[in-house]
């Protein structure tokens, strides 16, 4: 009986995540991403690279497809990326196990090298079904600067975006997130930090913060609408006057539309299915790529990766079973949004 992803799971998650991909180090991006090709190619998927127009010496993003009859099929977009955040000034670790490799422990194990298992594993188990009335493309990019309007016309035919970001803190998924500007500008000795925290009203959905770090400062505006945004810019434009500052992260809104809090109540329902516990899905604070894919009319739901812990550090972790059994939840989600 030939192997399948999933058999090899566990393998294919420790190659990867010993494999180092912060964005820091583009080489080692490049080459996971030419790791998941190879997995893609070796079950049969379509896969191509999809160049950044106005960015030559960005890596390639890779769109991974499961075709069907017709191409006027409906079709389901799942994304996600190989990146790996955590602190450059701390030293690369490889990966841990824990439990008989009931758990692993590394940078990168959660966000997002086994969530790209998990729409793997999802894609393969989805080739298996005859008549399928639906295509799927999986979309890993290799991070932010991946991010391209290739890729925005490619997810503007589907119907369904999922996103492979890790399961909120209780396994939960997400219907809505908050978005995000990122602004940096050349340090000041006289940098008006308490000024800039005083635009925050949590209350009214937005916040500001602030911080150094080497030669710049870092401005994180987040906001519940577009509204909100147009407001916090104009009430820091004047605190940035004569400064040398830029946007260097965009990310709108994900608004929780009625089309995904429909499709959040048959995933619920399928988590309680497969993994035998009662979870909600609801807003987060962080922004992620599926904000960039958002508009109206379509399903967009996020969170829907494996469950762990401490993403972004050294010292994320993940539940192996999870990455079975969120295959299993994407691949049956996808059957019953499409049906």
């Amino acid at each position: 009986m030939q192997e399948t992803l999933r058999d090899r799971a566990d393998y294919l998650l420790q190659e990867w995540v010993n494999l180092n991909s912060h964005p820091a180090n583009r080489k080692g991006v490049k080459e996971m991403l030419e790791l998941v090709a190879e997995q893609a190619k070796s079950i049969e998927l379509g896969c191509e690279t999809i160049a950044h127009e106005t960015s030559p010496d960005s890596n390639s993003a890779l769109r991974i497809t499961l075709e069907s009859a017709s191409p006027a099929l409906p079709l389901v977009t799942l994304v996600t990326r190989v990146d790996t955040e955590f602190a450059e000034d701390s030293p690369f670790q490889l990966i841990t196990w824990v439990g008989g490799r009931k758990r692993a422990i590394g940078p990168g194990v959660l966000d997002n090298k086994s969530g790209i298992l998990v729409g793997l594993i999802a894609l393969e188990k989805l080739m298996r079904l005859e008549n399928r009335r639906f295509r799927v493309q999986l979309i890993v990019l290799p991070g932010d600067e991946g991010f391209n309007e290739a890729l925005r016309e490619a997810s503007k035919r589907s119907t369904v975006i999922l996103g492979l970001n890790p399961a909120l803190q209780d396994g939960g998924i997400c219907q809505a997130r908050r978005g995000w500007r990122k602004i940096l500008l050349k340090s000041q000795d006289t940098f008006p930090f308490a000024s800039i925290a005083k635009l925050s009203n949590p209350d009214r959905g937005m916040t500001v913060t602030s911080f150094q770090e080497d030669d710049y400062v870092q401005i994180d505006l987040r906001f519940d609408t577009a509204e909100l945004l147009d407001q916090l810019q104009e009430q820091i434009l004047p605190l940035l006057e004569g400064s040398d500052w830029s946007v260097v992260r965009d990310y709108p809104p994900l608004l929780a539309q009625p089309e995904s809090q429909a499709a959040s109540k048959i995933a619920l329902k399928l988590i309680e299915h497969h993994e035998k516990k009662k979870l909600s899905s609801v807003k987060s604070n962080e922004a992620s790529l599926s904000n960039l894919l958002a508009r109206p009319g379509i399903v967009i739901l996020d969170g829907l990766g494996p469950v762990g812990t401490g993403a972004r550090s050294q010292q994320e972790t993940v539940d192996m079973s999870s990455i079975f059994t969120r295959a299993d939840i994407v691949a049956d989600l996808i059957q019953n949004l499409i049906s």
